[in-house]
């Protein structure tokens, strides 16, 4: 964990990762959210980051949006209000959901080195 948490960032990178793993693995953002915000919570109340917490929350939310698929029933629901085909779905909205999650984490890396101790 000492290294992971040398500048800190390795932390934020974690959590994002863990959620979207988590959000692939089984479908469900909400489990992936709560799932990760217990690991890491355990994990950051170990040291000093250096950087306000709320980062590490955000990189997990970001994280539980990354790529919508078939075990998603958001990805259904959006499929079928939209009236699209499960290739059409898969090729808008996990795309969007995709980069969503993506730039949600570049924009809490880059937040989290001009304003360390926001919140």
């Amino acid at each position: 964990i000492q290294e992971l948490s040398a500048n800190g960032r390795g932390l934020i990178l974690l959590a994002w990762g863990v959620a979207a793993v988590m959000k692939i693995a089984q479908g469900s953002g909400t489990v992936a959210m709560i799932t990760t915000s217990g690991i890491m919570t355990s994990i950051i109340s170990k040291g000093e980051l250096g950087f306000h917490p709320i980062y590490i929350y955000m990189a997990t939310g970001f994280g539980s949006m990354f790529v919508s698929w078939m075990n998603d029933s958001g990805f259904w629901v959006v499929g079928r209000m939209s009236g699209f085909t499960e290739k059409e779905t898969l090729k808008s909205w996990t795309v969007l959901l995709a980069a969503i999650g993506v730039f949600g984490l570049l924009q809490t890396l880059v937040i989290s080195y001009l304003f360390p101790m926001a919140g």
